[in-house]
């Protein structure tokens, strides 16, 4: 086999189907986590779906290389059924968030700064608060938000 480039490679983990060591090494994965059985199929191949990013996923047999590669790689980092669901659930949940594009009233760092908070469910919005990052810090000095703070809009900002 001639040498082949970095971009070549890419291109052939991009297109290319799994390898059954790979599927194999999937199935494993989740095996481990205790989602192995047959009627864990369905779970499984939502939760990879969600992990990598696709709409959906008919079988493991249809991921690509580069793609199972890294799916061994997530589901290696949790340690049971519960975490990884929690895992998905929240990275599902992020996808879902509307996080306003840099330029209309916002830097790339406060964009960037809301999305990361929202994320990470950090971010509430007092009422009668204009919104950017920079303002909730001050309003509570310095600090995420908790739930529930802010309701009330004669509260005073924290350090006046």
């Amino acid at each position: 086999m001639t040498g082949m480039t970095l971009h070549e490679w890419h291109a052939q983990l991009a297109s290319e189907p799994a390898t059954p060591n790979q599927i194999g090494a999937v199935l494993r994965e989740f095996g481990r986590l205790g989602l192995g059985g047959p009627a864990d199929r369905a779970e499984r191949l939502a939760l990879s779906a969600i992990l990598l990013g696709l709409d959906g996923l008919d079988s493991t047999r249809h991921l690509v290389m580069g793609d199972a590669g890294r799916l061994v790689r997530l589901l290696g980092e949790y340690q049971d059924a519960a975490e990884l669901r929690a895992a998905a659930a929240a990275v599902s949940a992020a996808r879902t968030v509307d996080v306003p594009a840099p330029g209309r009233g916002l830097s790339m760092s406060e964009a960037l700064t809301r999305a990361l908070a929202l994320v990470l469910g950090v971010w509430q919005r007092p009422p009668g608060h204009s919104g950017t990052c920079a303002e909730a810090r001050s309003v509570h000095g310095g600090r995420p938000v908790q739930p529930g703070e802010g309701e009330d809009q004669d509260q005073e900002p924290a350090g006046l």
